[in-house]
């Protein structure tokens, strides 16, 4: 008995360690100089009140998306591009599926959902949308109508 409660001391820290290095990657690891990425917003001109928090990457403006569901895999992450908000762990990645997806990840929390944004000069358009993402159903998305940018 008293070889049964030394064993399961030993192995419940070890089981935790395990289970929480399994949810980090090195994928989310920022790169050397990593920049800031800038934030904007995107306002609906037919709806004031609709508005969207966007990240701009590459010549392009993303708003946000959608969540993760089950079938999502750090794999699915090509590499860190940087961070957002002063925060060094408010991760943008890309992914390997699509340029017109970028994902929000916070790497200090144990539970934290990524978010992801997809690419604005993709409004009206029929793209492929990855299986892990889950839409929010934002208006943004539902409709062809005509938006602008807010700085």
């Amino acid at each position: 008995m008293c070889r049964t409660k030394q064993m399961f001391k030993t192995l419940t820290p070890l089981a935790a360690l395990l289970l929480l290095a399994g949810c980090y990657s090195d994928v989310y690891e920022l790169p050397a100089n990593a920049p800031e990425l800038q934030q904007s917003s995107y306002v609906n001109e037919n709806d004031d009140e609709d508005g969207y928090c966007t990240i701009l990457y590459g010549g392009r403006e993303y708003a946000c998306y959608g969540t993760i569901n089950n079938e999502f895999r750090h794999s699915d992450v090509l590499t860190c591009v940087g961070y957002t908000d002063g925060d060094t762990n408010e991760r943008i990645c890309k992914l390997k599926a699509t340029d017109d997806y970028l994902m929000s990840k916070y790497v200090n929390g144990m539970m934290d959902q990524p978010i992801f944004f997809r690419a604005i000069d993709t409004i009206g358009k029929n793209i492929f949308t990855p299986p892990y993402i889950d839409s929010l159903d934002y208006d943004i998305w539902k409709t062809e109508s005509t938006h602008e940018r807010n700085e």
